[in-house]
């Protein structure tokens, strides 16, 4: 009964007379909602280095069981006669399944098997940025917010924030979201169930990204400052170090040295000593470049509400889980071609949880500021959000990439005429050659992607169907998705006596 006990709900009844509850299955509602909207969002293939070299791995698993990838593959290594990505192996592993089914429907259709793959693999971030919201939610109930709230929640992290963006890119963001507020609100649940989810959590999240080794102590210091004992540290780093093990026993199999990554070392302890410290806070966090406040503007408001509700566990594990990444990032702050700050976007569920809980005009200042984090996202779906990167770096400005202070030169400016510049073209487009190109080369990086409308049902000629058609599928979906969304947003705040 969505947070209520049938004796709680009897008691009402005789003493109260009613008792508000949202709609049977609310969360279920929900959740199908958040994912049929964000399927009906897929672009029409992976374009990023990065996300190539980690569905090549996965690719190599579903075709062949081994983690090596041809060594043409951009962003792998070589020990002896094998390759292997330098990336992260949990997307990959996930994203197997539906790796599988990709291949499937490929030969069924006689299209590129390996193109068709990466566009059913896009459903695993798609997948986690939905249930990443739905956690949020659950975890904004423990600090108080209504069943209604708790939705609003789930609808503002997934939409509102730079979430949506990498929820269209085969990157390990959103999975990485959806484990740290899981692990959080693991942490704070009670019982067998509660210890299972937070270990299983915080140790996979190190085999999502390794930097977030530091999730589980993190939460492990705050229940140890708040109990005075150190017993809690020690149990919860248990878990980072069980991920921990696990990835050097992954480096072990692929390069034969636990200790060998595969990639460049770029961490930089020079960077934590003032100021050059604060000069790369500040980047990460408020710059136009890259600043996690103008991606995801509306966790200005969460971060002061979790500061005034520290003393609460749940408030007290997101602070400290979010300080944590933010400090570990500082290391190795740079990136490449990001939609703002990919390397906090992990822990932007927790900065909404508190969201829920607000009232008046805090609300509508909430509301205000998801919205201007939709609107900023509306060409990184479009598009792409890398069609700016590249045409500055043809026309050899590499501004955007070098000053992360320069408004002007920010992705949140120049991605409005890119996306104009990439629809443009995707009326001139050709897709029945992009799909013989992808049959003749497989394995090319997608570079042809940033001349279509960065949306699946654009590339709907090649299996034969008119685009009309496919425009009217996604309608479709994406309708339902809404309907879904909007019952669940419309159910009743729920009402114990």
């Amino acid at each position: 009964m969505d947070g209520v006990s049938r004796n709680q709900y009897n008691q009402s009844v005789r003493h109260r007379g009613h008792l508000h509850l949202p709609a049977p299955g609310g969360t279920a509602t929900l959740a199908s909602g958040l994912v049929l909207l964000l399927l009906a969002l897929l672009p029409p293939g992976i374009y990023a280095i990065d996300g190539n070299s980690m569905f090549a791995v996965s690719w190599s698993l579903a075709a062949h069981g081994s983690v090596s990838v041809p060594c043409g593959v951009d962003q792998a290594a070589a020990h002896g006669s094998a390759c292997y990505s330098i990336w992260y192996p949990l997307l990959s592993f996930v994203a197997v399944p539906f790796t599988l089914a990709g291949r499937g429907l490929g030969g069924l259709f006689g299209l590129s098997q390996y193109d068709v793959a990466k566009e059913t693999a896009l459903v695993v971030p798609a997948l986690a940025a939905a249930f990443a919201g739905v956690v949020a939610g659950a975890l904004a109930r423990r600090l108080g917010a209504s069943s209604r709230g708790a939705a609003a929640v789930a609808v503002i992290t997934v939409f509102g924030t730079e979430i949506l963006t990498y929820a269209r890119s085969f990157f390990a963001e959103t999975l990485a979201a959806l484990l740290v507020v899981l692990a959080v609100w693991g942490a704070g649940e009670a019982g067998r169930r509660g210890w299972v989810v937070f270990g299983v959590a915080a140790s996979l999240v190190v085999l999502a990204k390794p930097p977030l080794l530091v999730v589980g102590v993190a939460i492990g210091l705050a229940e140890a400052v708040a109990s005075r004992r150190l017993a809690p540290l020690l149990r919860r780093s248990a878990a980072s170090g069980a991920g921990a093990a696990l990835y050097l026993l992954y480096n072990a199999l692929r390069f034969g040295d636990p200790f060998q990554f595969g990639g460049a070392d770029r961490f930089s302890l020079r960077n934590y000593v003032p100021p050059k410290l604060f000069e790369i806070v500040g980047m990460l966090v408020v710059s136009p470049g890259k600043g996690v406040l103008w991606y995801s503007p509306v966790v200005a408001v969460g971060v002061v509400l979790l500061w005034r509700r520290r003393r609460e566990p749940a408030a007290a594990s997101a602070l400290a889980v979010s300080v944590s990444v933010l400090l570990v990032y500082v290391g190795h702050p740079y990136g490449g071609w990001d939609w703002g700050d990919r390397f906090l976007a992990p822990v932007v569920p927790l900065l909404c949880t508190p969201l829920g809980t607000t009232k008046g005009r805090t609300r509508l200042a909430v509301a205000a500021l998801a919205v201007c984090g939709l609107v900023s996202q509306v060409p990184t779906t479009v598009g792409f959000y890398e069609r700016a990167y590249a045409d500055h770096t043809l026309r050899g400005d590499l501004t955007m990439l070098t000053d992360r202070w320069s408004l002007r030169a920010s992705p949140l400016v120049t991605s409005w005429s890119a996306m104009v510049a990439e629809v443009r073209d995707a009326r001139h487009t050709d897709v029945s050659s992009l799909a013989a190109d992808a049959r003749a080369h497989p394995r090319r990086t997608g570079h042809r992607l940033l001349s279509t409308v960065a949306l699946w049902w654009w590339m709907a000629p090649v299996v034969g169907v008119p685009r009309a058609a496919g425009f009217a599928v996604w309608l479709l979906v994406l309708g339902a998705g809404a309907l879904l969304v909007a019952r669940r947003l419309r159910a009743p705040p729920y009402f114990v006596p």
